[in-house]
């Protein structure tokens, strides 16, 4: 590692992340759409996001060694996360100081596993400077000059073999994990203890449900994000509308919101785009595009309709005598 001196909202801290800034611009494409094929120039934000994630620390023994395990980022859908993952997994894998890096991505459903894996093997596919390097296969991308040094693609609805000895693990959309999901997401974290320095990469959108696996991360990001819990290993970021009570309905504030959450708004989507997504509720627009975590996966009640019912709170005068009515049943002294 070749750390350098960051300053970053006010704080100064040494990093690698322009390492992995330098590998990801200078070697990955980007996959998707109109963006297939052209190199994959990161925006301003998850420039700030690398730096911070990779942050490192001199050791006693004068070596440099990351300072997070745990990195936990909240941001609404369409900002090009997945990309962002897979970039990332690849780094750890080709470029990373690590001795035989093995990662994992992995998801609830294949369905969302392929994505990060798959946009991580279109990635080597499309790169005249990564594609000699390795073998891209249907669950494992395989470092050329080290069969040991794989990228392997899991879900949740596939058997995982205990004994993994990972370096990096990637999980995507965690707000999908179910039991199975949480089963797997404890033997991927277990599979990182033999490692000096693994890194634990979760991105996900709001939930509605903090009982669950990713209602419990993201409280716990809030309070490391707040001072009230001191978590030195944990990097929690959340990019989510200020107001939960935003009236989507209304074209300003809803704009207002969406470029507070979204720090690709205006890049990989426009205000049309969310104008049409809208019509699908509240509760899951406000979920997917705004980070806001909702009572519910879904509502009954139209927006705003239970805060309509709200009254002044009654204040009494003590003054006053206060008589309270009780109504006794019928056939009864």
């Amino acid at each position: 590692y070749a750390p350098e001196r960051v300053r970053l909202g006010g704080r100064e801290f040494w990093s690698v992340g322009g390492q992995v800034i330098r590998f990801v611009e200078g070697n990955c494409k980007l996959t998707k759409g109109r963006w297939r094929g052209k190199p994959f120039l990161l925006e301003p934000w998850q420039k700030r996001e690398i730096y911070q994630i990779f942050e490192a620390e001199l050791q006693p023994d004068g070596r440099w060694l990351r300072r997070y395990r745990w990195a936990y980022i909240e941001v609404p859908k369409k900002n090009g996360k997945s990309e962002l993952i897979a970039a990332l997994c690849l780094f750890m894998l080709l470029a990373d100081d690590e001795e035989s890096p093995e990662i994992a991505c992995g998801s609830n459903s294949d369905d969302q596993a392929d994505l990060v894996f798959g946009a991580a093997k279109a990635m080597c596919e499309l790169s005249p400077s990564l594609r000699p390097l390795v073998n891209c296969f249907a669950r494992e991308i395989v470092r050329k000059d080290n069969p040991a040094a794989k990228l392997m693609r899991v879900s949740a609805k596939a058997k995982t073999k205990d004994g993994l000895n990972l370096s990096g693990v990637a999980l995507d959309e965690l707000h999908e994990f179910d039991e199975s999901g949480e089963q797997l997401f404890n033997v991927l974290t277990n599979g990182t203890a033999a490692r000096e320095q693994p890194l634990i990469l979760m991105i996900t959108t709001a939930g509605y449900d903090e009982e669950t696996l990713c209602g419990r991360y993201h409280l716990h990001a809030l309070r490391v994000r707040s001072g009230e819990v001191e978590d030195h290993s944990f990097y929690a970021s959340i990019y989510a509308a200020p107001d939960p009570n935003v009236n989507i309905d209304d074209d300003a504030a809803l704009d207002a919101a969406l470029r507070a959450a979204n720090p690709s708004y205006g890049v990989t989507t426009f205000l049309p785009f969310y104008l049409d997504a809208r019509r699908k509720g509240a509760a899951n627009f406000k979920r997917y595009f705004l980070d806001i975590w909702t009572a519910a996966e879904s509502q009954w009640l139209p927006d705003g309709a239970w805060e309509s019912c709200r009254v002044e709170a009654v204040e009494f005068d003590p003054a006053l005598p206060l008589y309270v009515l009780r109504r006794i049943p019928a056939g009864t002294d």
